[in-house]
């Protein structure tokens, strides 16, 4: 039989064993909860430039449907004009403290696709892409203009920012938003500015935004 002090010896490394083990098994939980959340920023961040993709791709569709034999440029001018050539702040990756698009995203005038009436649905150039942008960006049911970031849960594109540029005989339609990532991380939102390839360009983007640039001929 072991002596008493022996015991005691033994009782308290077990505890001390026990407590190390406990510890460790603290830091993995937290590391694989940490690790759950930017797995998660990371997963809304894909979903965001896949919603950019759709809905840029979906505006070039109207855009190029405006086109005819007998007007090869259909309403790209009008596009051109409303859209503008750069971001209300200076230059295409130039972040915007306002949510610059959604502040714009007043109900049209006139909703081009009404058909209610014979005289509904007929809409001159400027209405027609005022409703096509407010259609693609804004309409409550299908836009992804996010007013207020992300509290309401969806995968939207936050301070979302639209500019156009001429490119030889086409243009280069831009996107451009404000990132989960960088939503989540006061150090991204402080860092230096990040390369980017956009329609075969360098451009410098604030390392809080994502961008997408598509063609448009």
């Amino acid at each position: 039989m072991l002596p008493a002090r022996h015991l005691r010896s033994q009782h308290g490394a077990t505890l001390i064993e026990a407590m190390i083990s406990l510890l460790v098994f603290s830091i993995g939980a937290l590391g694989i909860a940490a690790l759950q959340t930017t797995s998660f920023v990371r997963v809304d961040d894909i979903k965001q430039r896949s919603i950019a993709v759709w809905k840029a791709q979906e505006l070039v569709d109207r855009m190029r449907s405006t086109k005819s034999m007998t007007d090869p440029d259909g309403l790209l001018p009008e596009y051109y004009a409303a859209i503008g050539n750069t971001d209300s702040d200076g230059g295409i990756g130039t972040y915007n403290v306002s949510d610059s698009y959604s502040a714009n995203c007043t109900t049209p005038s006139k909703r081009c696709d009404d058909t209610s009436s014979s005289a509904a649905g007929v809409c001159n150039a400027a209405e027609y892409v005022a409703f096509d942008l407010w259609s693609v960006m804004c309409d409550p049911s299908s836009g992804v203009a996010l007013a207020s970031g992300f509290s309401d849960g969806s995968v939207g594109l936050r301070n979302l920012e639209l500019a156009m540029e001429q490119s030889g005989g086409g243009y280069k339609l831009y996107f451009e938003w404000v990132s989960r990532s960088a939503d989540n991380d006061s150090a991204i939102r402080g860092g230096s500015g990040i390369k980017a390839l956009l329609c075969g360009d360098e451009k410098t983007l604030d390392p809080r935004l994502d961008a997408y640039c598509i063609r448009v001929e």
